[in-house]
Protein backbone atom coordinates (compact mmCIF):
# COMPACT_ATOMS: atom_id res chain seq x y z
CA UNK A 1 0.00 0.00 0.00
CA UNK A 2 2.89 2.32 0.65
CA UNK A 3 3.95 1.94 -2.97
CA UNK A 4 0.72 3.59 -4.05
CA UNK A 5 1.82 6.98 -2.77
CA UNK A 6 5.29 6.58 -4.21
CA UNK A 7 4.03 5.59 -7.66
CA UNK A 8 2.11 8.86 -8.09
CA UNK A 9 -1.37 7.36 -8.49
CA UNK A 10 -4.28 8.64 -6.46
CA UNK A 11 -6.02 6.23 -4.14
CA UNK A 12 -9.27 6.79 -6.02
CA UNK A 13 -7.74 5.79 -9.37
CA UNK A 14 -5.92 2.79 -7.93
CA UNK A 15 -9.03 1.47 -6.19
CA UNK A 16 -11.06 1.94 -9.36
CA UNK A 17 -8.45 0.04 -11.38
CA UNK A 18 -8.28 -2.81 -8.86
CA UNK A 19 -12.07 -2.93 -8.53
CA UNK A 20 -12.22 -2.36 -4.78
CA UNK A 21 -13.96 0.36 -2.84
CA UNK A 22 -12.03 3.10 -1.12
CA UNK A 23 -13.62 2.19 2.20
CA UNK A 24 -12.32 -1.36 1.71
CA UNK A 25 -8.84 0.03 1.05
CA UNK A 26 -8.90 2.08 4.23
CA UNK A 27 -10.31 -0.86 6.20
CA UNK A 28 -7.29 -2.92 5.16
CA UNK A 29 -5.01 -0.16 6.44
CA UNK A 30 -6.66 -0.18 9.89
CA UNK A 31 -5.30 -2.36 12.70
CA UNK A 32 -7.09 -5.71 13.07
CA UNK A 33 -8.75 -4.74 16.38
CA UNK A 34 -10.67 -1.89 14.75
CA UNK A 35 -11.75 -3.98 11.75
CA UNK A 36 -13.34 -6.66 13.95
CA UNK A 37 -15.84 -4.31 15.56
CA UNK A 38 -19.20 -5.97 16.03
CA UNK A 39 -21.80 -3.69 14.38
CA UNK A 40 -24.70 -4.81 16.58
CA UNK A 41 -22.92 -4.38 19.90
CA UNK A 42 -24.83 -1.26 20.91
CA UNK A 43 -28.07 -2.80 19.65
CA UNK A 44 -28.15 -5.19 22.60
CA UNK A 45 -28.18 -2.40 25.18
CA UNK A 46 -30.69 -0.42 23.12
CA UNK A 47 -32.88 -3.53 22.83
CA UNK A 48 -32.92 -3.97 26.60
CA UNK A 49 -33.99 -0.35 27.09
CA UNK A 50 -36.69 -0.70 24.41
CA UNK A 51 -37.99 -3.91 26.04
CA UNK A 52 -38.22 -2.20 29.44
CA UNK A 53 -40.16 0.70 27.90
CA UNK A 54 -42.47 -1.67 25.97
CA UNK A 55 -43.30 -3.69 29.11
CA UNK A 56 -44.42 -0.50 30.82
CA UNK A 57 -46.15 1.00 27.75
CA UNK A 58 -47.11 -1.88 25.41
CA UNK A 59 -49.11 0.24 22.98
CA UNK A 60 -46.33 2.68 22.15
CA UNK A 61 -44.85 2.67 18.65
CA UNK A 62 -41.28 3.25 17.58
CA UNK A 63 -41.66 7.03 17.34
CA UNK A 64 -42.78 7.44 20.92
CA UNK A 65 -40.21 4.90 22.17
CA UNK A 66 -37.45 6.79 20.38
CA UNK A 67 -38.66 10.09 21.86
CA UNK A 68 -38.58 8.55 25.34
CA UNK A 69 -35.04 7.30 24.78
CA UNK A 70 -33.83 10.69 23.55
CA UNK A 71 -35.54 13.02 26.00
CA UNK A 72 -35.90 10.91 29.16
CA UNK A 73 -33.01 8.45 28.95
CA UNK A 74 -30.67 10.93 27.18
CA UNK A 75 -29.62 8.33 24.59
CA UNK A 76 -28.90 9.63 21.11
CA UNK A 77 -30.50 7.07 18.83
CA UNK A 78 -31.93 7.32 15.34
CA UNK A 79 -35.61 6.64 14.68
CA UNK A 80 -34.70 4.17 11.92
CA UNK A 81 -32.53 2.17 14.31
CA UNK A 82 -35.30 1.95 16.92
CA UNK A 83 -37.76 0.89 14.23
CA UNK A 84 -35.37 -1.77 12.91
CA UNK A 85 -34.67 -3.21 16.36
CA UNK A 86 -38.35 -3.27 17.28
CA UNK A 87 -39.30 -4.88 13.96
CA UNK A 88 -36.59 -7.58 14.22
CA UNK A 89 -37.73 -8.57 17.73
CA UNK A 90 -41.48 -8.33 17.16
CA UNK A 91 -42.04 -5.29 19.38
CA UNK A 92 -43.93 -3.16 16.87
CA UNK A 93 -47.32 -1.82 17.94
CA UNK A 94 -50.25 -3.32 16.08
CA UNK A 95 -52.51 -0.89 14.33
CA UNK A 96 -56.23 -1.52 14.19
CA UNK A 97 -57.86 -0.35 11.00
CA UNK A 98 -61.44 0.75 11.46
CA UNK A 99 -63.63 0.52 8.42
CA UNK A 100 -66.20 3.24 8.05
CA UNK A 101 -69.70 2.05 8.83
CA UNK A 102 -71.87 2.30 5.77
CA UNK A 103 -75.62 2.42 5.87
CA UNK A 104 -77.31 0.55 3.06
CA UNK A 105 -78.39 2.85 0.27
CA UNK A 106 -82.11 3.04 -0.27
CA UNK A 107 -82.93 3.18 -3.92
CA UNK A 108 -85.49 5.60 -5.21
CA UNK A 109 -88.80 3.96 -5.97
CA UNK A 110 -89.36 3.08 -9.62
CA UNK A 111 -92.52 4.33 -11.26
CA UNK A 112 -94.74 2.23 -13.52
CA UNK A 113 -97.30 4.84 -14.53
CA UNK A 114 -97.77 8.60 -14.56
CA UNK A 115 -98.89 10.41 -11.40
CA UNK A 116 -97.56 7.57 -9.20
CA UNK A 117 -94.67 9.50 -7.56
CA UNK A 118 -94.12 13.20 -7.44
CA UNK A 119 -91.03 15.06 -6.36
CA UNK A 120 -90.57 18.67 -5.39
CA UNK A 121 -87.69 21.10 -5.81
CA UNK A 122 -87.32 24.56 -4.39
CA UNK A 123 -84.88 27.30 -5.26
CA UNK A 124 -84.39 30.86 -4.07
CA UNK A 125 -83.22 33.69 -6.31
CA UNK A 126 -82.98 37.48 -6.24
CA UNK A 127 -85.05 39.80 -8.38
CA UNK A 128 -83.67 43.34 -7.91
CA UNK A 129 -87.03 45.10 -8.13
CA UNK A 130 -88.85 42.68 -5.78
CA UNK A 131 -86.22 41.01 -3.59
CA UNK A 132 -85.76 37.33 -2.77
CA UNK A 133 -88.21 35.05 -4.54
CA UNK A 134 -88.86 31.33 -4.01
CA UNK A 135 -89.77 28.98 -6.82
CA UNK A 136 -91.29 25.59 -5.92
CA UNK A 137 -91.74 22.98 -8.65
CA UNK A 138 -93.70 19.71 -8.42
CA UNK A 139 -92.34 17.13 -10.85
CA UNK A 140 -93.91 13.86 -12.01
CA UNK A 141 -91.18 11.20 -11.81
CA UNK A 142 -92.58 9.08 -14.61
CA UNK A 143 -93.05 11.73 -17.30
CA UNK A 144 -90.45 14.19 -15.94
CA UNK A 145 -92.89 17.02 -16.55
CA UNK A 146 -93.86 19.84 -14.25
CA UNK A 147 -97.32 19.18 -12.80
Amino acid sequence: METLKQSGYTIKDACHTLGISRSGYYALKLPKEEVKKIPGLKDASTLEKIKSIKTEYPFWGYRRVRTWLVYRERIQVNEKKVRRIMKEHGLMATQTVHKAKRTPRRNKPRTDRPRQYWGIDMTKFMIPAIGWTYLVIVLDWYTKKIV
